[in-house]
Formats: C-alpha cells, sequence, structure tokens
C-alpha cells in the first residue's frame, strides 16, 4: 500500500502480485489490490474481482465484510 500511497499503483500491483503467488488466497492482499485497481487504475472490473475473491474465501472476516460494506454505497 506503500507504492499506491506514493501515487506508484503499477509497483503496488507488482507487490501484491508477489505475494498472492506465495499465498493465493491471503485476503489482506486481495482487498488491498481492490483498492488500489479501483482508486489507483479506474479498473472497476478487476477492482470487483479481487473483492469478490475476497468474499469467496472468507466472507466473515473483517476483509469481507469490508468489503460487503462498499458493495452497498
Amino acid at each position: 500500500m506503500s507504492y499506491y500511497y506514493l501515487n506508484q499503483p503499477d509497483k503496488a500491483i507488482e507487490q501484491f502480485m508477489k505475494s498472492l503467488a506465495v499465498d493465493s488466497k491471503h485476503t489482506k492482499t486481495l482487498l488491498n489490490m481492490g483498492i488500489v485497481r479501483a482508486f489507483g487504475k479506474q479498473d472497476l472490473e478487476g477492482a470487483a474481482q479481487a473483492w469478490q475473491r475476497v468474499i469467496e474465501l472468507a466472507p466473515d472476516t473483517p476483509e469481507g465484510r469490508a468489503r460487503g460494506r462498499r458493495s452497498t454505497t
């Protein structure tokens, strides 16, 4: 997320991809990937895919619930 806050969304996504290569089910990484895709890259489809994966993997976690709140606003 540091890269995102430094206005380097491509580098942020690159780091998320490395994290997901180690653990493809890491929900915090997927949640953050969605945030960067949505707000850093304006890639709403990619963001929705990342967030949907969070819901599928862990709907009752803070990450899954955070995504759920976003979808209702």
